[in-house]
């Protein structure tokens, strides 16, 4: 794991996994990936966030029913690589700070909201069975490098977590394919209850360590070159190039 834009190539942030917890993830013979879930142990956290809610099946069933707002969040392209005019698939202009990814986490642009079945009229047979466990999106929402990220909304004055960036087809896709969202159209993803098994064991793992995952706790070290001091406070503070620690 690594922070937004790291490489295999780039140790800095680096985070290694050291356990996984997969969900019964299955291709769907019409659908595309289901049960698309999966649980990180790190040895030290990532990024410093606070612990959030997560959806019930309660909530979910208050949620569609309300078709409630919601919002993917990612690291992945700014906005639809499209120029105006351009249709899909269009391709990533590097030369455009705007059309590549983002160094710090975003919100696709606009308004996207959970749907119940009985908006997809041509939902049925197959489709409707392999979808029957899933949360559904009119709108494939998410862009390209975003995947993994999280879907929140807000509940009750509170934000909660959803799923993760949706799975479908038909969609535009920030400009990767497709053309104009329709109702032929459709976003899904696993919704996060399905896999609380998988959180719980992730917390027994962690519980049973007898020895304690990598501290996240930042020092300070003071750095010099020549009459000029830098302080530099990290998990493990290195001094920049020509400074000598002092």
């Amino acid at each position: 794991m690594g922070k937004p834009n790291s490489s295999s190539k780039d140790v800095s942030g680096r985070v290694k996994v050291i356990k996984s917890f997969i969900g019964d993830f299955r291709k769907g013979t019409v659908v595309g990936d289901l049960d698309d879930f999966i649980v990180y142990v790190l040895e030290k956290d990532l990024v410093p966030m606070k612990p959030g809610k997560l959806m019930t099946v309660a909530m979910q069933t208050e949620l569609v029913a309300t078709s409630a707002r919601v919002i993917a969040h990612g690291y992945g392209e700014y906005r639809d690589r499209c120029d105006p005019g351009e249709a899909p698939p269009c391709k990533r202009d590097w030369s455009n700070p705007n059309k590549t990814p983002s160094e710090f986490p975003r919100s696709p642009i606009g308004v996207h909201n959970l749907a119940p079945k009985s908006f997809f009229p041509w939902l049925a047979g197959d489709r409707e069975k392999e979808l029957a466990g899933e949360i559904l999106f009119p709108e494939f929402i998410g862009c390209p490098s975003d995947s993994g990220g999280p879907i929140t909304t807000l509940y009750k004055g509170e934000v909660i977590y959803i799923g993760v960036t949706p799975n479908g087809w038909g969609g535009k896709g920030c400009g990767s394919g497709g053309e104009s969202f329709d109702k032929s159209k459709l976003g899904h993803t696993s919704p996060v209850h399905k896999h609380l098994d998988l959180i719980k064991k992730a917390e027994a793992f962690v519980a049973q360590q007898t020895v304690p995952i990598a501290s996240t706790k930042k020092t300070t070290i003071t750095c010099i070159k020549g009459k000029v001091t830098q302080k530099v406070t990290a998990i493990k503070p290195k001094c920049p190039s020509g400074y000598k620690k002092k």
